[in-house]
């Protein structure tokens, strides 16, 4: 599945109009309607409004749907394009290994970070304070990227292409999740992009990755006393700076054992936020370590070490 250097050229393009509008999470109008505008413009896949949210489809070709449930497809199999390609191109069938008929979907988010913009760009943020720090404007151009390949070809299982909000507030996924049963999609595929790795390089790992997170917000309220007499007062300091170290300690636990004996958690970020000294007159001591991020780890997946592969120069994107 590649795209041709003019449709690569449309998603390339995509992805900078949607850089220079970066919205906040659960707030993100004008780019459901940039990306709602291009799927309909370029595509004839289905595009279905949702209350904060919307998704593609592509139907499965007719014939295929009426199989019996379980019924799978020789790998070998091809079906010739319908629509706007020319007939004398065949295409691959989505699904045609196998696997049974039931609907899968591929989902990217669409928000942006309260980050400004730091670098020097023609296409970057015109939304002051915010910028797609996360690159999600990626992840939308790419999941439009696959919309355009799936219209150039017949599919034997329904696809759903899901574009959710809210991905950096724990938000957008409730508000998209009844999609699963209500159209029985049986597998949902993502990515995220990565640093670090060569350009065109597809890293992935068996078992568990990227896991979600939960904050933690943990207040310590001291005693107050005067200055010159200490002794009478709580000072929260000492337990905050243990919170910190053991917190630490966890990390360095975490990284240096083996998957296979994770402690099944990690202290992943922590701010500390001092919101008045222990030494003050008639002030409350009281010292605050702001949302940690708590990521669980599976205790039965494989090597943490990442694989790379090189992709298609034809498949790399700005």
């Amino acid at each position: 599945m590649h795209l041709q250097p003019a449709d690569l050229n449309k998603i390339i393009s995509l992805r900078h109009t949607l850089h220079r509008c970066p919205e906040l999470s659960m707030l993100e109008t004008k780019t459901a309607t940039i990306l709602q505008q291009f799927l309909r413009d370029n595509t004839s896949l289905e595009v279905c409004q949702r209350d904060g949210w919307f998704y593609a489809s592509k139907k499965a070709v007719s014939d295929q749907c009426q199989r019996p449930a379980g019924l799978t497809v020789p790998p070998e199999k091809h079906l010739q394009p319908s629509g706007r390609q020319q007939t004398d191109v065949s295409f691959p069938v989505l699904g045609a290994s196998p696997v049974t008929l039931a609907p899968i979907a591929f989902r990217a988010d669409m928000d942006a970070l309260p980050i400004p913009e730091t670098i020097e760009l023609p296409y970057g943020s015109q939304n002051e304070g915010v910028s797609h720090k996360c690159g999600h404007d990626g992840h939308c151009a790419a999941l439009c990227g696959l919309a355009l390949a799936l219209d150039q070809m017949e599919t034997t299982r329904d696809v759903y292409l899901i574009f959710q909000p809210g991905e950096e507030v724990d938000a957008g996924a409730l508000i998209c999740r009844d999609l699963i049963t209500e159209k029985g999609i049986s597998e949902i595929y993502a990515f995220h992009n990565l640093g670090g790795y060569p350009e065109g390089s597809l890293v992935y790992r068996e078992g568990l990755t990227q896991p979600a997170s939960e904050g933690l917000r943990i207040c310590l309220t001291g005693k107050t006393s005067h200055a010159s007499a200490p002794e009478k007062g709580n000072n929260p300091a000492g337990v905050l700076a243990e919170i910190v170290l053991a917190a630490q300690k966890l990390n360095v636990c975490h990284r240096s054992e083996t998957e296979a004996e994770s402690q099944g958690h990690a202290i992943a970020a922590a701010a500390l936020e001092p919101l008045q000294s222990a030494d003050i007159i008639n002030r409350s001591p009281q010292m605050t370590t702001r949302s940690p991020c708590v990521s669980a780890q599976s205790r039965e997946s494989g090597s943490g070490t990442g694989i790379s592969g090189s992709l298609p120069e034809r498949g790399r994107s700005a």
